[in-house]
């Protein structure tokens, strides 16, 4: 399971909140994996369509909690994708009225008819909650994010320039302005240098040298080296901030490590993100004995090193 898939799996067991933040979180779906359908004579349809049966679950509840509407709930077989299933929830007539109107897509007029004013929700987000809701909806349904301690990458795909334009100002309102000095003020990867070094002793001199240098001001460190990743993973990460001359404020991420786990660390990685993988949990042990097999190597050629390097 991807980590995008985990960080939603977290999200998707939260509680629902108050109205206002359901309302909010509605409004974010129907944006993100909704779709409204006008079939004449007043007749409207509203579908949910999603691949997640948990997020299909999220949205069923969503609706019966603030609306009190029940979906019909059904799934389609993609024979092209792999016999994979999406989870389809449809509201009809009334049911999707009445969703409409609350998300003032619709209006009601004196004489009690319905007429569809916007093809885009105005639900109001004035308290800090509903935008929260409102962010992890849209992440939910159209959002992608990677895993911190590799490429670090969050997205969240905007289809339509209405929402583009809703997530700049939820950003700007939450102290994060969607601009590249934001990004580099606020993300720690946003730079990333890899120093490949020939020995293990070598990486903790470069992280030593870099923690005493006046413009740096060290912010993390993780030291994958002495307690390696349960997969095997070993490295040396360092987090700092610059704190002199233009770049003053910008957050850095340093990877070191020696040319044998950066070896490894490449063929991990092109196994990790590949869409499928045949015998994937054979694959991770060979790798873990490898990196296991690669750390005594690096050891090795360590005190060969210093045994060298004495004076006889």
């Amino acid at each position: 399971m991807s980590f995008s898939s985990l960080a939603k799996e977290e999200l998707l067991r939260l509680p629902l909140g108050k109205n206002c933040c359901v309302m909010s979180e509605l409004s974010a779906l129907v944006q993100t994996s909704g779709s409204l359908q006008l079939r004449g004579g007043g007749r409207v349809r509203v579908t949910f369509r999603v691949e997640s049966a948990g997020l299909a679950r999220r949205i069923f509840r969503l609706l019966g909690a603030g609306l009190e509407l029940t979906p019909r709930l059904h799934f389609v077989q993609h024979a092209r994708l792999g016999g994979r299933r999406s989870c389809v929830l449809t509201l009809e007539d009334e049911a999707a009225q009445k969703l409409l109107l609350s998300l003032h897509m619709m209006e009601r007029g004196e004489d009690g008819g319905v007429t569809l004013r916007r093809t885009t929700p105005r639900h109001p987000m004035t308290r800090q909650c509903c935008r929260r809701s409102f962010l992890r909806g849209v992440f939910l349904g159209a959002g992608t994010m990677s895993d911190p301690e590799k490429d670090y990458h969050f997205e969240l795909v905007a289809g339509e320039e209405s929402l583009c334009a809703t997530l700049e100002k939820l950003l700007e309102k939450s102290g994060l302005p969607p601009t590249g000095r934001a990004a580099l003020a606020y993300m720690h990867d946003a730079v990333g240098v890899r120093a490949v070094c020939a020995f293990t002793d070598d990486v903790y001199r470069v992280a030593s040298w870099l923690a005493d240098r006046p413009e740096v001001q060290v912010k993390t460190v993780k030291d994958y080296i002495a307690a390696p990743k349960p997969n095997g993973y070993r490295s040396y990460h360092l987090i700092f901030a610059l704190t002199d001359g233009p770049g003053a404020g910008t957050t850095a991420e340093v990877q070191l490590r020696t040319i044998a786990a950066d070896f490894w660390a490449a063929l991990e990685h092109q196994m990790k993100y590949k869409h499928t993988v045949q015998h994937e949990q054979l694959i991770r042990d060979e790798l873990k004995r490898c990196a296991d097999e690669i750390a005594s190597v690096d050891l090795s050629m360590q005190t060969i090193r210093e045994l060298l390097s004495e004076r006889f």
